[in-house]
């Protein structure tokens, strides 16, 4: 297993008899430790240090902690710094969807990736005229009208093809995906006030609750699929094909600058707020009480907390998965894994069944 460090790990261990995963666990060791580092702090510090606490999506995480401490110390931020702010969390989209696109999936596909291409779409992002240059790199990955990614037959066409190495890639994953069973979970509904109010009452009832959260009892699935439902492709698609289709669509609405709410707060009491920030890989939750002007309280409900939950849509996808040996049998993981995307280092310890 990866080292844990202050993120923590994600750890995946399965029965396996040769042919199918007889049980599959899930386990999440994140610590906590970012709750202790900031007690007894003003909440700037939180402001702080959220971004260099985070390896991963350090500006949403960033974001979040602004929105919880102001809403909780009674400040109302400009307009333009919640624009800024705003912007800030889509172009962290921009780059994280890049990113699995162009290393993680292919890896997950058996195909080499493209480091140097990354790099320079890190090099383009906050640059004047961003959005344009990587709407054409976007452009150039499809090798495709974009209208493929709104109708599912021509999606499926165009995957058939092949016609560029992003739809081969593709395929692949629909191929492996075809075989798997799929019962899901509910997918997260959108966050509201009302919906933070709830949130937080599970947060003061159930000490466990950032480590395995749920919504009325039941775990959900966050991220670009919750979030885009409704739209055609993922609605109709396999649901693992729909996670990484659902982000394709995604970055295609950020690059042509058809922005959503994708951050909010709201105070629950006097000095107790919570802020939230629909990121890449679904929604982040900070939540801070403060005693004095200082932090009294301060907890963090992650993406990877609801989708790695241990009664989870990976957990529940895990079991009975076909696969006729090793390779196969890390293929899918990978697939699987991949298709929800955790925000901490992960690893897969096989025991027979």
């Amino acid at each position: 297993m990866p080292d844990a460090g202050l993120e923590g790990v994600l750890a995946i261990s399965l029965d396996w008899d040769g042919r199918r995963v007889g049980a599959a666990r899930v386990a999440s060791t994140r610590p906590g430790g970012v709750a202790r580092v900031l007690a007894g702090r003003p909440p700037a510090d939180a402001v702080a240090l959220a971004p260099r606490l985070f390896s991963v999506c350090g500006r949403s995480q960033g974001v979040a902690a602004a929105l919880a401490c102001e809403r909780a110390a009674g400040i109302e931020a400009a307009d333009a710094i919640g624009r800024e702010r705003s912007a800030q969390v889509e172009a962290e989209i921009v780059h994280e969807h890049f990113w699995r696109m162009l290393l993680d999936w292919p890896r997950a596909a058996g195909e080499a990736g493209d480091a140097p291409l990354l790099a320079r779409i890190r090099a383009q992002l906050g640059a004047p005229g961003w959005a344009e240059e990587l709407a054409g790199i976007f452009d150039g990955l499809l090798g495709a009208p974009r209208d493929v990614l709104e109708d599912p037959a021509r999606f499926d066409e165009w995957l058939d093809a092949g016609a560029s190495p992003l739809a081969r890639v593709l395929a692949q994953l629909r191929a492996e995906a075809g075989a798997l069973r799929a019962p899901g979970v509910p997918l997260m509904p959108s966050m509201t006030p009302g919906l933070a109010a709830v949130l937080a009452r599970r947060l003061d009832a159930d000490a466990g609750f950032t480590s395995a959260p749920d919504w009325d009892g039941t775990p959900c699935e966050t991220g670009a699929r919750a979030r885009l439902r409704e739209h055609p492709l993922v609605a109709r698609a396999h649901p693992v094909l729909a996670r990484f289709a659902a982000r394709l669509a995604e970055l295609a609405a950020l690059l042509d600058g058809d922005a959503h709410g994708r951050i909010g707060s709201a105070a629950l009491s006097s000095g107790d707020a919570l802020g939230w920030v629909e990121t890449a890989r679904g929604l982040l939750v900070h939540r801070v009480t403060l005693d004095g002007g200082k932090i009294a309280r301060y907890q963090i409900v992650a993406p990877t907390d609801w989708n790695f939950h241990p009664r989870g849509a990976l957990a529940l996808e895990l079991a009975a998965l076909p696969a006729a040996d090793r390779a196969e049998l890390g293929r899918r993981v990978e697939l699987l894994v991949q298709s929800l995307d955790p925000c901490i280092a992960w690893g897969v310890e096989v025991g027979h069944a």
